[in-house]
């Protein structure tokens, strides 16, 4: 059944720049229609606000979500509402899908917290194509796109509802307000890549600032020729390009001749690394370098030559050189996060 909605307008005076004179645009979402889905069950109100109640008693992942109609959204950027949650979650993240026909594209947004009103959003670029697409390269093209949703995956029981104000489609991209960490936890379990006579070991310790636990990288370069080793592994997160620096928080000790390496690659691409290299210190040294400044290594080749975070990333944390003479070193990583 489909639920008249006067209050949703998803796109209300909206001001679009890109030309030399704001030119006002606006579409209103005058119907929100609720998605049967299995293992949720989800109900629209639009008493004195918009809300979205959800019923889910299973663990596993589903998602809840209205149908908010079709358009050609190919100018917008994000959407943005503000929005108070009540009830009882697991993790919860704002989501939209694009469909046509039988194809989706999507992407997830920022995690929803039981509390008072806040700010959530979800970004309209770079849309993720679904699996189980007919042609899963094909990116979202909007002039074909017959329903757009909107709503949130849950994960674990939930039974709680969404009170919003109307949400906004805006040009604006979407930005993160906070850092996203590495946990280290997961990087110590990270592929190691290195030269077959290296000896190496990873581990998280209760060697950091003031006792806190820190990344431990161990590793002994037995001959005195260039040897290399490096954990590498995915920064899970949404909008990664949405990110301008890169944090780490470090101190090593490592033979007289390599170098630190920290960088970051595209899937399958470039590998763009901090030149010059970060210096040796025994003391903490919190290390802030604005991604644009990374420097495509010269070992690496990339079409563009351009650091483009949008379908991912991957960190790399380690030392490469020759080490005359041959000896043992450590590098402890007590933060590793991206920041807006």
């Amino acid at each position: 059944m489909t639920t008249r909605n006067p209050l949703l307008p998803v796109l209300a005076g909206l001001t679009v720049v890109g030309t030399g004179l704001a030119q006002p645009r606006s579409q209103t979402v005058m119907d929100a229609t609720p998605v049967k889905l299995p293992g949720v069950e989800t109900t629209l109100s639009v008493d004195a606000q918009p809300s979205l109640s959800v019923d889910k008693p299973g663990a596993e992942r589903r998602l809840a979500a209205v149908n908010i109609g079709s358009g050609d959204w190919s100018w917008a950027k994000s959407i943005r509402l503000q929005g108070s949650v009540s009830g009882t979650i697991g993790t919860a993240r704002l989501a939209v899908l694009a469909w046509s026909g039988e194809s989706c594209w999507y992407r997830l947004g920022t995690p929803l917290r039981v509390g008072p009103e806040a700010a959530y959003g979800v970004s309209l670029e770079a849309l993720k194509p679904a699996a189980f697409n007919a042609d899963p390269a094909a990116a979202v093209d909007w002039k074909k796109v017959d329903q757009i949703w909107l709503g949130v995956v849950l994960d674990g029981p939930a039974k709680a509802t969404l009170t919003v104000a109307p949400p906004e489609i805006t040009a604006e991209p979407l930005r993160p307000t906070a850092p996203l960490t590495v946990p280290l936890a997961a990087a110590a379990k990270w592929n190691m890549g290195k030269d077959p006579a290296v000896q190496h070991k990873a581990a998280v310790v209760n060697e950091g600032p003031d006792g806190a636990p820190a990344l431990r990288l161990d590793v002994t370069y037995p001959e005195a020729r260039h040897l290399y080793s490096m954990l590498s592994g995915p920064i899970e997160g949404e909008d990664l390009g949405s990110y301008r620096t890169l944090r780490i928080r470090y101190r090593a000790t490592l033979p007289k001749g390599p170098n630190l390496l920290f960088s970051l690659q595209e899937p399958g691409g470039g590998q763009y690394i901090i030149d010059p290299p970060p210096a040796q210190t025994t003391e903490w040294k919190t290390l802030d370098i604005a991604i644009a400044d990374l420097k495509l290594a010269g070992w690496t080749k990339d079409a563009d030559g351009k650091l483009s975070m949008d379908q991912g990333v991957s960190l790399q944390i380690g030392c490469h050189g020759t080490a005359n003479p041959p000896g043992a070193g450590s590098i402890w990583i007590a933060e590793v996060c991206l920041v807006p």
